[in-house]
């Protein structure tokens, strides 16, 4: 999936993705493997299972559901290449931001971007963000 026509958004949009877990294998354009951490927050194999709270017998997802409307920024990235060619990443879908040579992971910091696109000649990925 390309990103959306207008990408990137202008600014923040204050509103902090919970967790999303992206896994893949890449391929040589950055279309194939463009995300969005909007509404990825269930895909994470890591979290834990629905509760319920004390007190109610509602049953509480966690994370909590993300709603669609308006934009979802991570602050946070992680990027693992577990395959054994080079894997490129870019935040605007265009741009080559970085590189991660064999069986490299990276980790950013207060990095506020609303998604990732990733490439390599069948280079099997994960990308974690929160």
């Amino acid at each position: 999936m390309a990103f959306p026509p207008g990408w990137p958004p202008s600014a923040a949009s204050g509103r902090r993705s919970i967790r999303a877990y992206i896994s893949g294998t890449g391929t040589t354009d950055f279309a194939d493997n463009a995300y969005l951490f909007q509404g990825l927050t269930s895909a994470n194999p890591s979290l834990p299972p629905a509760e319920v709270h004390y007190g109610t017998s509602t049953t509480v997802d966690y994370p909590a559901a993300v709603s669609n409307n308006g934009d979802i920024w991570s602050g946070n990235i992680k990027i693992y290449n577990n395959g054994a060619n080079d894997l490129e990443f870019s935040f605007d879908g265009t741009h080559v931001h970085g590189v991660l040579k064999t069986t490299e992971v990276l980790e950013y910091r207060q990095r506020y971007e609303a998604g990732i696109a990733l490439r390599g000649n069948l280079v099997a990925f994960k990308v974690e963000a929160w």
